[in-house]
Formats: C-alpha cells, sequence, structure tokens
C-alpha cells in the first residue's frame, strides 16, 4: 500500500445498538477499523491512522493520526451510541485534521462509516466532496444497515463519491447483514486493498468462518505488543517478513522435493537390490569353494591317518604291509566331485605297525640309504654294521627268530 495518512469516521449513533450485524454494528465498526488500521500501519511503516466520531454532541476527533494502534484502540473501544451522525460536519473536520498531518507526502484518505439513514441532502453532500477533492482526499465509504436497503441513503452517498472521485481513488460498498461479516466484506473489497481487487481466493469466507480481519498469523497479537514492548513487536514483525518468501515458495517446490525424494528412495531401493544380489552370489560361490576344500582335507586326512612310517621302505613285499596311501589324482578327483566321497580304510593295527618296522630294519638296501645319510660313517663302517646287523636278532620289534 502506498504511503498514505488515514482517518476512521465511526458512525457511533443510537442506530448502532442493533443487533443485525455480529454482534452488534458498532462492535462490527470495531472490528473493521482495527483490521484495516493495522493493514495499513504494516503496509507502510509512515502510515499513519486517525480517529474521528460523527455522532454525539457534535463529531469529535477521538485520536489525531498517529502510528499508536494501541491507543487507537482504547479510544475506539471507548466509543458509545449516541444521537444522530452529522456527515457533513464530520467530513470536514476530518479533512482539517488529515491537512494537518506533518509529512505531507502522504496521500490522504477519509474511511466513513454510514450505518444510520443519512438525513443530508445530495446538494450538501456534493458540495462538502467538492471541497475534499480540491485538497486532494479520497473517500471511502461503508455502508450498512438493513433500513438503509429501502430508503434513498445509497443513493445520497453514491452522489457523494461520484462528486469526490479522481481517476478511481474512492469507493464505495453497501453490506448486507447475515451475510458476510462487516470487517471480512470490507477486506475484500477494494477498501481494504488499496483500490485493488483481491484475488479469488482471498475472498471472505460465510459466516463463523475465518476471515481477513485477523491478517497474517500473529500480527495482531504483534500490533498489540507495540505497547508494551516496541522493539520486540519490530523484531518479530521483520521476523514474519522475512518469512514469507520462503512460505510462498514452499507450495511451488514441494512437488520437485516430492519428486526428488521418490527417485532417491527408489534408487536406494535399487542399488541395495543389486547388493544383496551380488552377496548372494558370492556367498553360493564361496559356499561352493568350502565345500570343495572341506571335501579335500577330509580326504588328505584320511589318507595320513594310513600312511606307513617315514622310515618304512618305499616298496614293502610283506604281507602286513599297511595299505597304500591314495594318489594325489585321486584325491583331486575327491575334490572336483564330492558328489563320490571316498570310503575311508580301516586302521592299521599294532602288529601291522611292527611288522612294517621289522621288514624296514632287515632289508639292507633301506639301511644302507639311512646309514650312508649319517655324518661320520665312511662305506666300510656302513657295510660291517650291516653284517653285524644280519646275526642280531631285532627283538622285541620282530616276531620271527633272524637267521643265525
Amino acid at each position: 500500500m502506498p504511503l498514505e495518512a488515514t482517518m476512521f469516521c465511526v458512525d457511533n449513533s443510537d442506530w448502532m445498538r442493533n443487533g443485525d450485524y455480529t454482534p452488534t454494528r458498532l462492535d462490527a465498526q470495531r472490528e473493521t477499523v482495527q483490521a484495516i488500521a493495522n493493514q495499513k500501519l504494516r503496509s507502510n511503516q509512515e502510515s499513519i491512522v486517525g480517529l474521528l466520531s460523527l455522532a454525539g454532541e457534535r463529531p469529535d476527533v477521538v485520536h489525531s493520526p498517529s502510528r499508536n494502534m494501541g491507543q487507537i484502540l482504547t479510544e475506539l473501544k471507548a466509543l458509545r451510541p449516541s444521537g444522530t451522525s452529522n456527515i457533513c460536519a464530520g467530513l470536514k473536520i476530518a479533512q482539517l485534521s488529515l491537512k494537518n498531518r506533518q509529512n505531507k507526502v502522504q496521500r490522504q484518505r477519509v474511511i466513513l462509516f454510514v450505518g444510520s439513514p443519512v438525513t443530508e441532502s445530495v446538494d450538501e453532500l456534493t458540495a462538502v466532496a467538492k471541497q475534499l477533492r480540491k485538497n486532494n482526499v479520497a473517500l471511502d465509504v461503508v455502508h450498512f444497515g438493513s433500513e438503509n436497503a429501502a430508503n434513498d441513503s445509497a443513493e445520497r452517498l453514491e452522489a457523494l463519491v461520484a462528486a469526490i472521485n479522481n481517476a478511481g481513488n474512492s469507493h464505495i460498498l453497501y453490506v448486507p447483514a447475515g451475510v458476510y461479516r462487516l470487517s471480512d466484506s470490507v477486506m475484500a473489497s477494494p477498501i481494504g486493498n488499496d483500490g485493488a481487487q483481491p484475488a479469488a481466493a482471498a475472498r471472505p469466507a460465510a459466516a463463523g468462518g475465518a476471515g481477513f480481519g485477523d491478517g497474517p498469523a500473529g500480527m495482531d497479537d504483534i500490533d498489540a505488543l507495540m505497547e508494551t514492548d516496541p522493539e520486540l513487536a519490530m523484531a518479530l514483525r521483520m521476523s514474519l517478513e522475512d518469512s514469507r518468501p520462503a512460505a510462498a515458495a514452499a507450495p511451488a517446490a514441494a512437488p520437485a522435493a516430492a519428486a526428488t525424494t521418490v527417485s532417491a528412495t527408489q534408487a536406494a531401493k535399487d542399488a541395495e537390490a543389486a547388493a544383496a544380489a551380488a552377496a548372494g552370489g558370492a556367498l553360493m560361490e564361496d559356499d561352493d569353494d568350502d565345500d570343495a576344500a572341506l571335501a579335500a582335507a577330509i580326504a588328505l586326512s584320511m589318507a595320513e591317518a594310513v600312511a606307513p612310517a617315514p622310515n618304512a621302505p618305499a616298496a614293502a613285499t610283506s604281507t602286513a604291509a599297511v595299505p597304500a596311501t591314495p594318489a594325489p589324482a585321486a584325491a583331486g578327483a575327491v575334490a572336483t566331485a564330492p558328489a563320490a566321497p571316498v570310503k575311508p580304510a580301516a586302521p592299521a593295527s599294532a602288529t601291522d605297525i611292527a611288522n612294517a618296522m621289522d621288514d624296514g630294519v632287515n632289508d639292507p638296501a633301506f639301511l644302507a640309504a639311512l646309514l650312508g645319510s649319517v655324518d661320520g660313517l665312511n662305506s666300510d663302517e656302513v657295510n660291517d654294521i650291516i653284517k653285524v646287523r644280519s646275526y642280531v636278532h631285532c627283538a622285541p620289534f620282530c616276531t620271527r627268530a633272524c637267521s643265525v
């Protein structure tokens, strides 16, 4: 809204006791004045508002134009219905009050509330309108009241607005009773939007619903706090103003953010599925390798259990020889084909082991090879030991007597 000095002319005649507007006509005016004043003061930090009563002994300036919203609300609540309204005298006094404003750059505007029958003639109203137009004063008229729909008050007020209107800066609004709250209807009109037609989404709700008089969330509380703690109220107001762009951009950014979240979630699920599949394949391969290694280890262990002693002869011809160790090829076959397990051999007895050792000691070739690996023995000494050994009984290991 532009920089303005606004004067509210409130109808506090005896007609304001009627309850056709919730809760009464005077209370409905209080709500509307508060809503419009809050909006004008918030829209521009240099705008000012004032208050004037039309009825009583004479029209009276209740509060000169200022930014002291708390004092204006206090004076507004103190108004009581009394007498009849004097529109012409009230408009002249309001024009003089605006003329004495300190900041001459401020535009001048009068918002006139008429809720009682108009007693002034069209000529009187037109003469006052020309004087206001000459001093560049805009006029907005809020016309309400059930009886005014049947008399000629609407035609007189329309003539007043037509005479003062300059490039569409003046407006008139008639609000019927019982449809909308007075404050909601006014805030949804050009009077509450500085001549701009509000969007369809900003239309007032039905009676009892949310209205425009409350303004943005928290703003009314901030205005009430302005009197007790101006610094805190200003900080809260600046914070709310800074949060408005983000709140306005949030609905537009929500679909994109949701799509991004869905894509990221789907990608994470796909990655988890691929990782699980790879882990499963690796686990199956590891299981196959483990099975093959286990089979090979079992076969090797079985082979070692039945293997002859290290000093046993390589080619034993005894009938009590230990069973032969499976060939490496056979072990490999077992490793690659775990489905055909090797039948374990019977364990060797103590007698078989003793016979195998006896055959090895009595074998001259094996004994010569064994003694030849000993340091310090020459071939003659080895031969002597073999000759002597052939005549000595090999008990207790041997089960038969040597040929002595």
